[in-house]
């Protein structure tokens, strides 16, 4: 049996004679001459060795099979130029959907101006964003359920199969409510006397019971809670000592409803250093990408 290449522009040639039935108009519709679109359909027609068109002096007719294969070639053609959208829009990073994951810290810190950005630039594209725990997240990530996630660069365990992009570096700091007794100059109290509360994300660099230097606070916190929004609530109606990075409490700290204690160098806490994670086997999408280096600025920024 013989076979034949499909030639996508013969294909397109072919519809728009059929839908015109005019040298002329369909011509001008695919940007070719009369002659070049005559000798395309002359070369398609002894390809297969059957005519598609009657051409005489009433016109230009389609012929039996020629109008089969009109329409035929017609979902050809849609098909084709959807594919070429799809190429097209992937290229620039525009493709449908993009699924990832984000820590707690990352997700108060980043995400609602990368959102915005996003948003704006690319309002068809379909997000779709979780934030849950490091452990959880990288279990979705593994099983291809998210294509990246960010979170906090020691949350993760060495020896995970995962490619490891920097996106920013945060310090820890030490936060209260407007008010509250240490930030009165005359106050004797220290800092150990009242109870402190943590999310795991500041936990950086080391094990939570060997941060001793974190305001010499050798006791473990009174809280530990995941959910920040939670946490702030709690610094802004209690005494507690929350740490966390002040990215994850700028609204808090601009309207005053909370500040940070100052801090002897001596009496820092840890760097918090924020990680996008992908599989170690897979290529991120032109969107993850785009998304990454927003995430980037913003954590300079």
């Amino acid at each position: 049996m013989t076979q034949w290449n499909i030639d996508i522009r013969a294909a397109r040639h072919l519809v728009a004679l059929a839908r015109h039935l005019s040298f002329t108009h369909a011509a001008e519709e695919l940007g070719i001459t009369q002659s070049a679109l005559s000798r395309s359909i002359q070369r398609f027609e002894d390809s297969i060795q059957v005519r598609l068109f009657d051409r005489n002096r009433g016109g230009v007719h389609l012929t039996v099979v020629g109008k089969e294969l009109a329409k035929r070639a017609s979902a050809l053609v849609d098909e084709a130029n959807a594919f070429e959208r799809t190429v097209q829009q992937s290229a620039r990073g525009s493709q449908d959907s993009v699924t990832f994951g984000m820590g707690h810290l990352p997700a108060k810190a980043l995400l609602p101006q990368v959102m915005a950005q996003e948003l704006a630039d690319n309002p068809t594209l379909h997000i779709k964003t979780f934030v849950r725990t490091s452990e959880t997240l990288l279990s979705m990530l593994l099983l291809d359920e998210i294509e990246f996630l960010l979170c906090a660069d020691a949350l993760v365990p060495e020896g995970a199969p995962v490619k490891r992009s920097p996106i920013g570096v945060y310090t820890s700091d030490q936060l209260v409510r407007r008010g509250h007794p240490l930030l009165d100059p005359t106050e004797r109290r220290q800092p150990h006397e009242f109870p402190w509360i943590i999310t795991k994300q500041v936990v950086a660099e080391q094990p939570l019971d060997e941060l001793h230097s974190l305001s010499q606070l050798r006791q473990k916190p009174q809280l530990e809670i995941e959910d920040l929004d939670c946490l702030s609530s709690i610094a802004q109606n209690t005494d507690a000592i929350w740490v966390t990075s002040r990215a994850t409490a700028v609204r808090e700290l601009e309207a005053g409803l909370l500040c940070c204690l100052p801090l002897e160098p001596a009496n820092e806490g840890p760097i918090i250093r924020l990680m996008m994670y992908s599989r170690s086997d897979r290529s991120l999408s032109p969107a993850a990408l785009r998304l990454r280096d927003r995430f980037r600025t913003v954590a300079k920024s």
